[in-house]
């Protein structure tokens, strides 16, 4: 049984991980490449689309379509975007994963399968009961604003599952 010390230093360690977590999602790959190069020993998790409920103002993807779909509005979401997304149990056992282990670096944490964005959130519009129906089908090269994404922002989670033990 741990002490009381092992279990302070484990709290600590949780809670310092889910800052970083924070942090990192907000300055991106530059923010990435910065903890590694100032800490070789760290490691980094890079997610390409977390699943489900969020925590605070800004809704998630997912969030975003339900209540888009719920307000009778349509939404636009491309067949020529691919992702690995990940639900956030597989998210937090890779973090709490981590925590146990000496691992560093790049870990890419998703599904192992691809998913055009489109077809994910058709199923994803049945699975919770909204109108599917206002799920439109569009391409990216249509797409002419600001906030256009890489097409393809899949990533390889085979690290992941190899050193940690993992799958989704």
């Amino acid at each position: 049984m741990p002490g009381i010390e092992e279990i302070r230093q484990r709290v600590w360690d949780f809670w310092l991980t889910l800052i970083t977590v924070v942090v990192l999602a907000a300055l991106g790959v530059p923010g990435e490449e910065a903890v590694l190069a100032t800490c070789p020993g760290a490691a980094v998790v890079r997610v390409a689309l977390v699943l489900g409920r969020g925590h605070g103002a800004r809704a998630t993807s997912t969030e975003s379509v339900a209540r888009a779909l719920l307000g009778g509005q349509t939404v636009r979401l491309f067949t020529d975007e691919y992702r690995t997304p990940v639900d956030p149990e597989s998210l937090a056992d890779a973090v709490f994963r981590l925590l146990e282990c000496p691992a560093a670096g790049l870990f890419h944490v998703g599904d192992p399968y691809r998913t055009r964005r489109h077809a994910h959130r058709l199923r994803v519009a049945r699975w919770l009961g909204l109108p599917a129906g206002g799920i439109v089908a569009g391409l990216q090269a249509d797409h002419a604003g600001r906030d256009r994404r890489a097409a393809a922002a899949s990533l390889h989670s085979g690290r992941a599952r190899r050193e940690l033990g993992r799958e989704p």
